[in-house]
């Protein structure tokens, strides 16, 4: 009889432990990036409305907190959060992260007023000599310098935008959606023509100092292929960008 209790305090407390799992609420590490990433509740953003409407297919929750990058990268290292809401992909953050599924395409490339240019920009060689804007920090501007291109590192992309428009400068290098919804925003898409010179993936990064990591990946990754299959995925690019 004493075997039967055991077994059955055991099996209770399995059942307990397993429910908690199945309600573990997840807390997500974001570094504001609009029109990905937005400190909006209302409005919070592509990627963030992509990981709701995938885990709302599984058994997971999540918050989504706003932190400057660095300590956000900081926090999910350490497990202090769950994960990123989104990267890209180094060899270096293999050590640090399971990456999910791609989430989307990050196109970078050149913003010019129309007809500011009469040659194609295939190359961000083709800057030389022009006076170029971008954000400063991002990895365009590294890029940039990297090739000896003079650049002006601006704030943001609203003061990247701005520049542009006002003739201050001949060219901006920029992530075109991000340029596209601050455009958007002020109804003057139609005045530039963008140039992409690359497209990378990028990926929701879960902590490996998180134990359930693994899990919490594959049951993502298993909530993405269910709205990619309904419609869902594209319903949301397409609430932020009708380019997409």
């Amino acid at each position: 009889m004493k075997y039967f209790f055991a077994s059955l305090i055991a099996s209770v407390f399995l059942l307990s432990f397993a429910h908690a799992e199945e309600n573990r609420h997840l807390h997500m590490a974001c570094g504001a990036f609009p029109p990905y990433k937005i400190d909006n509740q209302e409005k919070p953003g592509i990627d963030i409305e992509l990981m709701q409407a995938a885990w709302s297919v599984t058994k997971w929750k999540a918050d989504y907190e706003f932190y400057p990058w660095k300590r956000a990268v900081a926090l999910s290292k350490s497990g202090e959060a769950d994960g990123l809401c989104g990267c890209s992909y180094r060899v270096e953050r293999e050590e640090d992260y399971r990456f999910s599924d791609v989430m989307g395409l990050h196109s970078q490339g050149v913003f010019v007023k129309n007809k500011a240019f009469n040659e194609p920009i295939r190359s961000i060689r083709d800057l030389q000599g022009k006076t170029v804007a971008t954000v400063r920090g991002y990895a365009v501007q590294k890029e940039l310098d990297a090739l000896g291109i003079n650049n002006t590192g601006v704030l943001d992309d609203k003061q990247l935008v701005s520049m542009l428009l006002n003739d201050r400068v001949d060219a901006i290098y920029a992530y075109r959606d991000v340029v596209l919804y601050a455009l958007d925003k002020q109804d003057k898409v139609n005045q530039v023509v963008y140039h992409e010179i690359s497209s990378q993936p990028y990926y929701v990064c879960i902590s490996r100092a998180v134990p359930d990591s693994r899990q919490i990946v594959d049951d993502l990754n298993q909530g993405m292929r269910v709205i990619r299959q309904n419609g869902e995925y594209q319903r949301i690019w397409r609430s932020y960008l009708a380019t997409n």
